[in-house]
Formats: C-alpha cells, sequence, structure tokens
C-alpha cells in the first residue's frame, strides 16, 4: 500500500513539475520581416530577459543598462539578451525600438504567455534563465550598480559551471 502510495505521488509531481522556459515569439527589431525568436535556435544558452511595457518609466530608464549588458556579452553566443514586451500593438514595438535602438532582439508575448511562466509581478523585471531553462536569478525593478553585478556573476558562473560544455558553440 505505501509503495502504491508513494508511487503515484511521485507520479503526480513529475507530471506537475514545470518544464524549461523555452519560447518562440515574434521578433519585432529583427531584419526579416515576420522573423520569430526561438530558444531552440541557441541551444546551450543562457538568456536574460527582461519583462518590460512601452508606458513603464522604470524599463525605459533601465533600457541603456540593458543594452550595456547586451554589448559586454556580444561576444559570446551562448549569452543571449532579450527584452521581452508585454505590449500587444506592433506600433508600440515600433516606438520603443525608435526611442531606444536596442542592441539586441526585442520580442512580443503574445498573451504574456513567457511573463506568467517567468512569474513576473512587477515592471521592468529581469530573469537569467541557464541552459536547461531553469531560472537561476530574479530581480523586479530598476537595475543599480549591485544588481547589474549580481547578474553579471550569474551569467559568468553558469557559462564556467553547469552550461559550459552544453550547446553548439
Amino acid at each position: 500500500m505505501k509503495k502504491t502510495l508513494f508511487a503515484a505521488m511521485a507520479a503526480f509531481v513529475a507530471q506537475s513539475a514545470v518544464a524549461g522556459i523555452a519560447f518562440d515569439l515574434p521578433w519585432m527589431n529583427s531584419n526579416e520581416p515576420g522573423a520569430t525568436y526561438k530558444t531552440s535556435d541557441f541551444p546551450g544558452s543562457v538568456f536574460v530577459l527582461e519583462t518590460y511595457f512601452l508606458g513603464c518609466p522604470y524599463c525605459n530608464d533601465n533600457a541603456p543598462n540593458v543594452d550595456a549588458l547586451a554589448e559586454e556579452f556580444a561576444v559570446d553566443q551562448r549569452v543571449q539578451v532579450l527584452d521581452v514586451g508585454i505590449d500587444t500593438q506592433d506600433w508600440q514595438y515600433e516606438e520603443w525600438i525608435r526611442r531606444h535602438r536596442p542592441n539586441h532582439p526585442v520580442v512580443k508575448d503574445v498573451g504574456r504567455k513567457l511573463v506568467k511562466q517567468l512569474g513576473a509581478r512587477a515592471y521592468p523585471s529581469v530573469f537569467v534563465v541557464d541552459c536547461n531553462g531553469d531560472v537561476t536569478y530574479k530581480y523586479e525593478g530598476a537595475w543599480n550598480s549591485s544588481v547589474k553585478s549580481q547578474i553579471r556573476a550569474k551569467i559568468r558562473s553558469l557559462l564556467e559551471g553547469q552550461c559550459k560544455n552544453v550547446g553548439a558553440y
């Protein structure tokens, strides 16, 4: 009886476990019209995802920090820095891109599916997702120097540790 109950509980836990973060979203600042950004195109990568919306003053103030991080890690394709917007209209993304001229992908989270999966409750929020699709760092709010250091340290730790030899790079 105990073995049966234990097996049933283990099966329930396995079924209710959340799979790793993966997405296929409209890529709003791609050079190819209608392009999508897919995590599957970057196997073994560490993703830094900042959630935002156009009308968020803290998100707008934080945009240069995201650009600086993307530039710092641009030489390593295993690090993907993205802005994940929750706005619904394409013109809102065009405005964001015109205003901030990001040096990294901007994706449109249709229906807020990714934001919900990440558990974002405030904007901006940043998430560092490891090469297995697991969120390993989360911060809500604009980045100060301490947060910037924590994000960089988490990325480097993943690249030197569990994500060192993962992926196709």
